[in-house]
């Protein structure tokens, strides 16, 4: 049985920034004080450069030296090559904090995408211990015109995939394979929060918010225990009935 999304709109950039840093703030403070950490995966691409920059500035330090980042997905790319999710997150958030590398869990970079797939499920493994799934306190998506989310594909192999933590991705239209966290990683969050601006993904929010279309990716992204946000500007949500 999945949760009732809840859907967030927002009138400008500047109060949608503000809105996901204080959700990150209060989701922290709460794991922090059962868990004593405060386990997150982010996702990459050009919307999360600003919410970054935001966290970077405002969440307070006690916070970042108990947190332990994670990658949604990543490109099979070096951290150092342009197109690299790590490098993007790293000059934005990483560099503007004092974080312990210990608490910093990028994808491994292996000769193939399959190999770095296999090297970050076991570091996962490793680090969440005995779990039959991780149980990330924030796990934060973005959505592609095409309704994928993660390096999750439409009609790709991966969307299959219900069994291993972690798979390889390859997508005609896309540079570089991928490697992404799979459905039930990112079912099993106790919160995934999508967030998503502009009117040309307005269509696509309208299809897998309101209409609920299997076609897309995003659309199976349905927590079983934990909450799952959509945090919109005003463009994105405008054929959402109001």
């Amino acid at each position: 049985m999945s949760v009732k999304p809840q859907i967030q709109i927002f009138k400008s950039q500047a109060s949608m920034i503000t809105g996901f840093i204080n959700l990150w703030q209060d989701v922290a403070r709460e794991a922090l004080i059962h868990t004593g950490r405060f386990t997150i995966a982010v996702s990459g691409g050009k919307t999360p450069i600003p919410y970054f920059k935001g966290l970077a500035d405002k969440i307070p330090a006690t916070i970042w030296q108990n947190t332990h980042l994670f990658l949604v997905d990543e490109r099979h790319v070096p951290f150092t090559d342009p197109d690299s999710n790590y490098g993007m997150i790293q000059k934005n958030l990483l560099d503007r904090l004092e974080m312990s590398e210990s608490n910093l869990h990028p994808i491994p970079y292996e000769k193939t995408a399959e190999l770095s797939a296999k090297a970050y499920e076991a570091g996962l493994k490793q680090f969440f211990g005995n779990a039959s799934l991780p149980e990330f306190d924030f796990i934060m998506l973005g959505l592609g015109t095409d309704g994928h989310t993660a390096s999750l594909f439409p009609k790709n192999p991966a969307l299959k995939e219900m069994m291993k933590w972690t798979a390889s991705a390859e997508q005609t239209d896309v540079p570089h394979r991928r490697i992404t966290l799979t459905y039930p990683v990112l079912n099993a969050a106790k919160n995934v929060v999508f967030v998503v601006e502009g009117e040309e993904k307005s269509q696509r929010i309208k299809d897998i918010v309101s209409d609920r279309k299997k076609a897309y990716p995003a659309t199976q992204i349905q927590t079983t225990t934990g909450k799952l946000i959509w945090m919109l500007d005003d463009q994105a949500a405008s054929l959402l009935s109001k």
